[in-house]
């Protein structure tokens, strides 16, 4: 049994409510009234609603991909977060420069992220991923949308 609070319309009372909802669907199926799979879903709906309103989980953040690939024969997007362009040797041309006085050459540099065909992250498909082969693909795709 359940304690609810002063409040019987708060979301943490009808969370609550949603999830002994759930328990007790369950627990018919569970005697052959109702489908079960019916019974799971609303209890997992329910559980997870509750870890939203006590603050325990936040919502997954959805993203839109700049463009789809497939990793491991699996659809996905990908996300790029900045692209920084490579960087030739520069010889500075104020008086007094010298040969020490010149910048290193730079690679280029991106950051990205991988997500499912829903727009969700994937670090799953991250760890399956051959992150060289990957991040060459992602430069390709940059370099020929730069131009």
């Amino acid at each position: 049994m359940i304690t609810y609070s002063s409040n019987p319309q708060s979301k943490l009372n009808t969370a609550r409510w949603y999830v002994e909802l759930g328990k007790t669907m369950l627990r018919y199926a569970n005697r052959g009234f109702g489908s079960k799979s019916a019974a799971m879903r609303t209890l997992n709906h329910a559980m997870a609603n509750l870890k939203r309103v006590t603050g325990v989980s936040e919502p997954a953040e959805r993203h839109f991909s700049d463009y789809d690939t497939t990793i491991s024969g699996i659809p996905c997007g990908i996300v790029i977060q900045s692209y920084t362009a490579p960087k030739a040797w520069r010889q500075h041309t104020f008086k007094g420069a010298g040969p020490g006085d010149c910048d290193p050459p730079e690679d280029e540099e991106v950051s990205f992220f991988v997500v499912d065909r829903n727009g969700y992250r994937a670090k799953w498909l991250e760890r399956k991923a051959n992150w060289q082969a990957l991040t060459d693909e992602v430069l390709e795709r940059v370099n020929g949308l730069r131009y």
